[in-house]
């Protein structure tokens, strides 16, 4: 990936969450940047309301968001990180992706922020990363 299409993608990753709405013109943008198939899952991941953002006592803030095969993953509020294999591999390994529907679907995310305990969400957090 170039620094071209990082930033880009920065971009329109930036504008997703400084609105209110997503509007048409930005989705279509973001089928342009992104794989059709990804925008179209995250949203869909949105309307089902398998997004969670959680927020600890202690003010760390994440996303929980349900996979295709009912998993929880954890996806970072600060940086464009996921749980899920699918980050893992097109991401860190093949290097062939920006992000997955996970991340994507935390931008597009309008919903509240539920307040959780330290302890829940560290529980959370080891889930995540179990074998």
């Amino acid at each position: 990936m170039t620094k071209q299409f990082e930033t880009v993608c920065a971009h329109l990753l930036h504008q997703c969450k400084n609105v209110d709405v997503i509007s048409d013109e930005l989705i279509v943008a973001l089928h342009n940047v992104f794989q059709s198939n990804m925008v179209v899952e995250a949203a869909k991941l949105v309307d089902e309301k398998k997004i969670q953002s959680l927020m600890s006592e202690s003010g760390r803030h994440i996303f929980k968001v349900k996979g295709s095969n009912e998993k929880w993953y954890m996806v970072s509020s600060s940086s464009f990180y996921c749980s899920c294999p699918s980050f893992t591999f097109q991401f860190l390994k093949k290097k062939s992706s920006y992000l997955c529907k996970h991340v994507l679907a935390t931008f597009l995310y309008k919903g509240d922020v539920t307040t959780v305990t330290n302890e829940e969400l560290t529980l959370f957090l080891m889930s995540c990363f179990d074998s």
